[in-house]
């Protein structure tokens, strides 16, 4: 974790392009059990400012794995106040079903190694729900797939959530947190009268920028039931 590199007038330009692509058409919208707005997803490549703080983290990825990093997906986490949390998962461990019923193998669709990204857009503080991460789990997609509930999401099972060591990530605004997606984590609800927003990318180590397209594609082709992550209401 690197505490609080982002200047304020990064933060800013950020944020503001948030708020405006939130309101487009153009991009992917859920809300929690409450009604309230949860996640933004698919909009990298339709804002100039985001896509190019993009192409800068994946220069630093480059630089700290020594492979040509690509981006998979995007979403924003608004947690507002009274949001709900994310139950323990990890990124991409799950089975969903195309539209021709044919069972497919999560994200191990598209490939095997991932690297989460997420910049804090306000102060993480255990009163708001800050993000709790665990080591990485080791394992093929078969081994790690036995560790979640099986229900068509990447939730870990209770059992195997409670063996997990979960670190806090308590941090200032415009701090940016690396870790894989074999990393357990979880988040409670937004207990405080503030916003707790985060910028999440995924990447991973490739040169097809068509994998970034074809998600959205296949995930707009799901018949899952459950499209974005459930939490913690407490």
């Amino acid at each position: 974790m690197l505490d609080s590199i982002l200047s304020k007038e990064q933060l800013v330009e950020i944020s503001e392009a948030i708020k405006d692509l939130s309101t487009s058409n153009d991009i992917d919208l859920y809300k929690d059990r409450s009604g309230l707005v949860r996640r933004m997803e698919n909009f990298t490549y339709k804002n100039s400012s985001l896509d190019k703080l993009n192409q800068e983290i994946r220069e630093l990825l480059h630089y700290m794995t020594n492979e040509v990093q690509v981006l998979f997906k995007d979403k924003v986490n608004f947690k507002p106040p009274k949001g709900e949390g994310f139950f323990a998962h990890y990124d991409g461990i799950f089975q969903f079903k195309n539209s021709d019923g044919e069972i497919r193998n999560g994200w191990y669709e598209y490939a095997n190694d991932y690297n989460n990204i997420l910049i804090t857009l306000d102060d993480f503080t255990e009163e708001n729900g800050a993000l709790e991460v665990a080591n990485s789990h080791v394992g093929d997609f078969d081994e790690l797939l036995k560790n979640t509930t099986l229900d068509g999401s990447p939730n870990l099972r209770s059992e195997v959530e409670s063996r997990c060591d979960f670190i806090p990530m308590i941090c200032g605004a415009g701090s940016v947190i690396f870790f894989k997606h074999s990393c357990p984590h979880r988040s409670s609800a937004n207990n405080s009268q503030k916003d707790r927003g985060s910028l999440y990318w995924t990447y991973t180590p490739s040169d097809n920028k068509g994998i970034y397209n074809q998600y959205y594609e296949d995930k707009a082709d799901s018949q899952n039931k459950n499209k974005a992550l459930t939490g913690s209401l407490k």
